[in-house]
C-alpha cells in the first residue's frame, strides 16, 4: 500500500526560495511531492486505525464508538462555555485606548449588563478599582434622580473606590446597550 519513500515520520516543508521563473515549476513539483507523501501517511495512519478497531469485539468497539462520542460533546460543550464566558466578560469593541493602573492587582469580578434608556440599572461595587466601558454612550450616576454624565462608547471610566461608594447606576442614552465594569483588588506586598 502506497508509494515507496524514505522510510519518514514526519513531513519536510520545502524553504521558500526564490526561483527564476523557469524553475518555479520545479518548486511546485516539490511541493506536490510534499502533499501526497502527507496524504500517504494519513492513509497508513487510518489504515492502522481500521485494523485495530475491526479487530475489537462488536460490543467493545460500540462502547469505544459511544466513548468518543461523548467525550467528542464534552469537548464541544466546554469550549461553547468558555467562548460564551469570555465573550460576556470582554468589550466587543476595540478601541485602542491603553488603561495604565499604577499599583499591582489582581481581578476580583467582570460583569457584563444589557441597560437600556428606559430604566436606570443599579449595579453594586466591590474592589479597590472599578474600570467601566460599554459598546454604546451611557449616563452613570450615584444616584436615579440626579441627571448623570455621559460616558462616551469605547472610553473607559476608572474609579478608586472609597469605601462609602458601593453602587453606582447606569442607563444607555438611546435604545439598549452593554455595559462591562471589571473589579480590581489592589495587592498588598
Amino acid at each position: 500500500m502506497g508509494r515507496e519513500y524514505e522510510d519518514l515520520k514526519y513531513l519536510r516543508i520545502p524553504k521558500g526560495r526564490i526561483y527564476e521563473a523557469p524553475d518555479w515549476f520545479s518548486r511546485v513539483d516539490e511541493e506536490l511531492e510534499q502533499v501526497i507523501r502527507g496524504l500517504d501517511l494519513v492513509v497508513s495512519r487510518l489504515d492502522a486505525l481500521t485494523v485495530a478497531l475491526t479487530g475489537m469485539p462488536p460490543e467493545r468497539l460500540r462502547e469505544f464508538t459511544q466513548q468518543i462520542l461523548q467525550l467528542q460533546t464534552t469537548i464541544l460543550q466546554d469550549i461553547q462555555n468558555a467562548v460564551q464566558q469570555w465573550s460576556q466578560m470582554l468589550p466587543t469593541q476595540i478601541t485602542g485606548n491603553i488603561i495604565s493602573i499604577p499599583a499591582k492587582v489582581d481581578i476580583y469580578d467582570q460583569r457584563k449588563f444589557s441597560i437600556n434608556d428606559s430604566e436606570w440599572t443599579e449595579v453594586n461595587l466591590e474592589g479597590d478599582i472599578i474600570v467601566i466601558t460599554a459598546d454604546d454612550d451611557i449616563y452613570y450616576s450615584k444616584a436615579t434622580g440626579m441627571t448623570g454624565f455621559i460616558l462616551r462608547s469605547g472610553s473607559y471610566l476608572i474609579i478608586t473606590r472609597s469605601e462609602d461608594l458601593d453602587k453606582l447606576y447606569f442607563k444607555a442614552v438611546v435604545g439598549s446597550t452593554s455595559l462591562y465594569i471589571q473589579e480590581l483588588v489592589i495587592k498588598q506586598e
